[in-house]
């Protein structure tokens, strides 16, 4: 009986939530998401605390191109389960794509409560926090300070042009001596400028595909991104190019290339030598964590995991995301 047999059966005997998320990967992973779909809403009627659940569904609605229904599923799923920490990660990857930056700041908040030492949710607070000062710095309308009375002096060396028929009279005028320093000026002898605050600067993401494409790339791997466990993602190409990453600070991911090419191509080396071939994936136990590499074909996916994340489900993410990349066509 194969699992998806043997997970049907659980559920009609002893339904749970991971029986549910499970059934609902598998099948999301197989391109039935209308099936998947079913599962995660039967999940929610039967475990509304079970924010996984939302987080599958709000994946399958992305993937069908409704970012707003999506947004909507995880905002009722990080309620329901306020534990719910990819719930709270994805959501506020969505809430900056739809330029919401305070929700987005507010959901890394969250996050950082459940996982303190999670460096990658930090660094991208810090980004998102040092932006918003800048998007908010436009101009606020303010009353206009008072204006003194013009003095007899200012009067009588102004005219007003505002009435003046066009085309018909042509008037010259001697400007008169400046102004002691110390007397006011008129409010319209001198305009003022202002200089539009900078607009933020977008998070970093290299994306070479079209704006379809690179809007898909970059879901499937902020999905990737907000599963339990998992602090940052990058995607390289076989000769060790940063195709695009998340969680990670400027030139982290070049670091984190390098450091794939090496493994793998000594890696694949080695194992050519003791008579297999290919090298699907490995991984590196740190103090701190793990780096997981999954490759298919020429595109890797390299995973910066804490020690608690689950490998099972890890891997089968991370093999849907390179599906979804297109490395498998």
């Amino acid at each position: 009986m194969d699992e998806i047999e043997r997970l049907k059966k659980k559920l009609e005997n002893y339904p749970s939530p991971s029986a549910y998320n499970r059934l609902a990967e598998i099948m999301r992973l197989h391109g039935k998401n209308e099936d998947a779909a079913e599962l995660c809403q039967r999940c929610i009627r039967e475990f509304p605390r079970n924010g996984q659940a939302y987080v599958i569904k709000a994946g399958i609605e992305l993937s069908l191109g409704s970012k707003g229904i999506a947004i909507d599923t995880l905002t009722a799923g990080v309620k329901n389960d306020h534990r719910c920490y990819s719930g709270l990660r994805m959501l506020a990857d969505l809430h900056v794509e739809a330029h919401n930056r305070p929700e987005a700041i507010r959901c890394l908040q969250k996050a950082l409560e459940l996982k303190p030492s999670d460096q990658g949710v930090e660094r991208r607070l810090a980004e998102l926090q040092a932006s918003e000062p800048a998007a908010s710095a436009q101009p606020t309308p303010q009353a206009p300070a008072p204006t003194p009375a013009p003095t007899r002096k200012q009067i009588s060396e102004t005219i007003d042009l505002s009435e003046a028929p066009v085309n018909k009279t042509t008037l010259n005028h001697t400007a008169a001596p400046a102004a002691p320093v110390d007397e006011p000026l008129a409010p319209f002898s001198m305009p003022l400028t202002t200089n539009a605050a900078p607009a933020p600067a977008p998070l970093p993401l290299e994306v070479t595909a079209d704006p379809q494409t690179a809007h898909s790339s970059t879901m499937a791997l902020s999905v990737l991104c907000a599963e339990e466990g998992v602090q940052s993602a990058t995607v390289v190409d076989g000769q060790g190019r940063v195709i695009m990453s998340q969680g990670l600070a400027p030139g982290e991911d070049d670091l984190i290339a390098a450091l794939s090419l090496d493994v793998t191509t000594s890696g694949a080396d080695a194992i050519n030598a003791l008579g297999s071939q290919g090298l699907k994936e490995w991984s590196i136990e740190t103090t701190t964590g793990k780096l997981l590499s999954f490759q298919d074909h020429s595109i890797s996916i390299i995973i910066n995991a804490d020690s608690r994340v689950k490998m099972a489900l890890l891997e089968l993410r991370a093999r849907q995301t390179l599906t979804l990349l297109g490395a498998g066509a």
